[in-house]
């Protein structure tokens, strides 16, 4: 199996971390992921090795020392790169992935669904279950 490389557009020259899977590297915000992301958001909010001793006096508490890509944060993820190339894109890019479209592929759609569940993609997990839920109606009738 050939290296991850960088993604063309999910590269972003102020990012401050690097996702890595097994087909890309992925340098985003720890911010933009936060703000969807209660995983995430937990995830960056573990202490880590040189993080400043907080005011309630926690100065026996280790933090994890992170693993580092070019001087960034690294995070690497068991995931399929295409898969959370579809998920990162429904974060930064608006008109990625439409709700309302009919033209949605299958690789989309389990991607989506599987990783808003996975890190807690609460709004693009609502999109897409309502994006089914649409396309395919439990009651027969409206179907």
């Amino acid at each position: 199996m050939s290296p991850a490389k960088r993604h063309d557009n999910l590269w972003l020259s102020d990012g401050n971390v690097v996702l890595g899977t097994n087909a890309y590297l992925f340098k985003v915000h720890k911010s933009v992921l936060s703000m969807q992301s209660s995983v995430f958001r937990d995830m960056f909010a573990l202490p880590t090795a040189g993080d400043s001793i907080s005011d309630s006096g926690d100065a026996g508490i280790a933090g994890i020392a992170p693993e580092l890509y070019e001087g960034l944060h690294f995070v690497s993820l068991p995931d399929d790169g295409h898969d959370v190339e579809h998920i990162l894109k429904a974060v930064y890019e608006r008109s990625y992935y439409d709700p309302h479209s009919d033209n949605t592929t299958l690789d989309m759609f389990i991607a989506l669904i599987r990783l808003s569940f996975k890190y807690d993609f609460v709004d693009i997990r609502k999109d897409v279950l309502g994006h089914l839920s649409r396309l395919y109606p439990i009651p027969l009738d409206e179907f």
